[in-house]
């Protein structure tokens, strides 16, 4: 038997409400089995039709019954089935960031090389980390730097020997062969023993092109 609940007071409704919860809690239905209705009754949220009750005996004694056994069965399946669904989401979600990791340092790894090969170029001394020449002898190389790193003379030396040491001056096309080794060197092309520009198998590049590029414009 129930009695209907006369007048407004937001006070009183709050402590019935309080009571009710309390009175939830100690029979031990779990709070997103039942749900506690304004009117003061009592509504099953594991059955799919949604039955309200006015009072706790007899949501009670519907929790007992084969219908609702059975409801509650498939309503944890349900539950179990979306926490299966969002723990498979959250390892995709850690696998993608794993796969991008590498992405992420191959993607600062060519823009530091890329900052490298805009350098400026020192032909008077190695730069760290530089492809190395071929081990044959390369006579254009000796014929052309030797203007750019003239050789040191001690204070004794004599000055005839400092006069013929003096470098000559470049000409046009001297100076433009001298700029397309240094270009050609600091993008990682080296030459081979024929004199022939091949790619540094320790260098990396753009593009896939065979054939060194152009002189670019100083």
């Amino acid at each position: 038997m129930s009695f209907k609940r006369e007048g407004d007071d937001p006070g009183q409704l709050g402590v019935l409400q309080k009571r009710r919860v309390a009175d939830l809690l100690a029979n031990y239905i779990p709070e997103d089995e039942a749900l506690l209705l304004r009117s003061g009754r009592y509504a099953c949220t594991v059955c799919a039709h949604r039955p309200i009750f006015d009072t706790l005996d007899v949501l009670t004694v519907h929790r007992a019954g084969k219908k609702h056994m059975g409801s509650l069965q498939r309503f944890y399946g349900r539950k179990r089935s979306l926490q299966d669904v969002a723990q498979k989401q959250q390892h995709e979600e850690e696998v993608q960031a794993e796969e991008a990791a590498p992405l992420l340092a191959r993607t600062r790894r060519i823009a530091r090389n890329a900052l490298l090969k805009a350098a400026p170029y020192s032909s008077c001394c190695r730069r760290t980390g530089a492809p190395r020449l071929s081990a044959g002898p390369l006579p254009f190389l000796r014929v052309l730097t030797a203007p750019l790193c003239p050789p040191r003379h001690t204070e004794g030396s004599s000055a005839s020997s400092l006069a013929l040491s003096q470098p000559e001056a470049l000409s046009p096309e001297r100076r433009q062969a001298l700029e397309r080794y240094l270009q050609l060197r600091s993008a990682g092309w080296i030459q081979d023993r024929s004199g022939k520009w091949v790619k540094d198998e320790n260098a990396e590049f753009d593009s896939d092109e065979d054939e060194p590029p152009v002189l670019l414009p100083a």
